[in-house]
């Protein structure tokens, strides 16, 4: 069972609207969100959220997805387009997939189930507040660093732990228009290098290390262990006229990385296993994987 004060950690500060047409389960669903989070806003239908989200800016949009008037769908497209970066759960029923499917096309990459199960919904709460919170440190970093990236032609740079991964990919995102997708996909990738590459964490093991909330501990955990004290992963940088590439390279054996290049129906509700696949197809313009699959390279085009 997720922590309740680790949660709050996470969620205090997010201000979230709330949209479902069920009275019955959008008052639970309130009554569970209140205990994390101090700014509620509530919406009945697809319609009425858009209106109250054109009306005041929302961190998280938790939204279910076939509703009267405008559906889930509809709604979160026309939030898009006005926050491309708004970060979206969607509440969602087995039989509804195809609609999930094309809401991977629109960035969203949080799902939970109905029913509702608690502590896997906690958990989807917890990893986009996370993100968030990392999004927001990112900002802020950027702020100092952007005359000094601007002089940045080639670079190469070594890294073995969360902390490094986030540090670079919130510094070198910023070499692209794009840095909000960018910083998500170097993300995905990066984090990929150190946990499945050099580390050995399965898909597996991670999905109960997610649901346990125990993921960063037990990759902190295996980096101290002496076969990985000495175990780096790689991200090269060169910056051209008209594009810029990204290598991203670990010490792994590589792995099957073909079943992971498309989002599928069935790991549509698996807490994790979409960030190699909306890389591909949303973050970067080009992204191929060299060899065994413990290398890959990610190219973002400056003029289209």
């Amino acid at each position: 069972m997720i922590e309740t004060q680790e949660l709050i950690k996470v969620t205090s500060k997010f201000r979230v609207l709330c949209v479902e047409d069920n009275e019955v389960l959008r008052n639970e669903t309130v009554d569970l969100l209140e205990s994390f989070f101090h700014d509620i806003t509530t919406a009945s239908n697809g319609k009425e959220g858009l209106e109250k989200y054109k009306q005041q800016r929302y961190d998280l949009v938790i939204t279910d997805i076939n509703m009267p008037i405008m559906n889930g769908l509809e709604m979160i497209r026309e939030i898009k387009e006005l926050h491309q970066q708004q970060m979206v759960i969607v509440i969602s029923a087995h039989d509804e997939s195809e609609y999930l499917m094309r809401m991977i096309d629109l960035r969203v990459d949080h799902f939970v189930l109905k029913p509702l199960e608690l502590n896997q919904f906690l958990s989807v709460i917890y990893r986009a507040c996370r993100l968030m919170q990392k999004q927001r440190e990112a900002q802020e970093k950027f702020e100092k660093q952007e005359q000094i990236l601007q002089l940045l032609n080639t670079g190469s740079f070594q890294f073995r732990t969360l902390e490094d991964v986030k540090n670079l990919a919130q510094t070198i995102s910023h070499l692209c228009p794009n840095s909000g997708d960018v910083y998500i996909g170097l993300m995905e990738l990066m984090t990929n290098a150190v946990e499945h590459g050099n580390l050995g964490i399965t898909y597996d093991e991670k999905t109960i290390l997610q649901e346990q909330l125990r993921w960063e501990t037990e990759v902190e955990t295996r980096l101290k262990m002496e076969k990985n004290l000495h175990r780096y992963a790689y991200l090269n940088i060169e910056v051209l006229a008209n594009k810029i590439v990204f290598n991203i390279r670990d010490q792994g054996e590589g792995f099957d990385f073909e079943q992971f290049l498309t989002v599928t129906e069935e790991r549509i509700f698996d807490s994790h296993g979409r960030g190699i696949a909306m890389a591909n197809t949303l973050y970067f313009d080009s992204l191929q994987y060299i060899g065994s699959g413990n290398e890959v390279e990610t190219v973002i085009f400056l003029e289209k």
